[in-house]
């Protein structure tokens, strides 16, 4: 198994990686760029072993950044069967604008970790999960029950939701507008909404 953890630069992604592979992880250096992604495994019962993949932090899935432009060329070229996508409590509105990105590129195998280090409201999180249809939990590294049942969880994790999120985000006339173009040009929708937002 293979799990992606992407997420804004400083939510706890990196720490959340050493804390799950136990900081046996090794580095990869790409082709043409100076910066890295990490990865490591934990075995979960027996010899299950879970790889997990570390990638640089990025604000948007239009990348500004050599790290941000790996970061999303390995979410779209590499496969996993569950990208984690970490928050921080402190600012969750900030950095759900990338999981929002992630879910309109149609990636349905996501689940939600908040940094719990901060304060977190658990009706807040509730409602999160509701009205975007994924899983949203809660870690924090000092906590080892948090981190077993974080592990417990990748592990039994199965992507069988169908998350709707454009009709969501866009109004009415919208959706109909980019489906039009989507229909004409055989454009996916997420890429005439990265076009949409260069142009504005």
């Amino acid at each position: 198994m293979k799990v992606l953890l992407v997420g804004n630069p400083n939510t706890g992604k990196t720490t959340l990686f050493n804390t799950l592979t136990n900081k046996t992880e090794h580095t990869g250096n790409w082709h043409g760029v100076t910066v890295e992604e990490k990865s490591g495994f934990f075995v979960y019962e027996k010899n299950n072993a879970v790889e997990v993949v570390d990638l640089p932090g990025l604000y948007s899935l239009n990348p500004l950044s050599g790290e941000e432009e790996l970061a999303v060329k390995y979410i779209f070229n590499k496969s996993a069967d569950l990208i984690i996508c970490t928050l921080d409590s402190f600012t969750i509105k900030k950095n759900l604008y990338l999981v929002i990105e992630l879910l309109l590129s149609g990636k349905s195998n996501i689940v939600l970790a908040v940094n719990s280090m901060g304060k977190t409201n658990k009706a807040d999180l509730t409602k999160l999960a509701k009205e975007l249809n994924v899983d949203v939990l809660t870690f924090s590294f000092a906590n080892k029950k948090e981190v077993e049942a974080l592990k417990k969880y990748i592990h039994n994790f199965s992507a069988n939701k169908k998350i709707d999120i454009f009709s969501k985000v866009f109004s009415v006339s919208t959706q109909k507008k980019i489906n039009d173009i989507s229909n004409q040009t055989q454009l996916k929708k997420y890429e005439i909404i990265k076009i949409i937002e260069k142009n504005n």
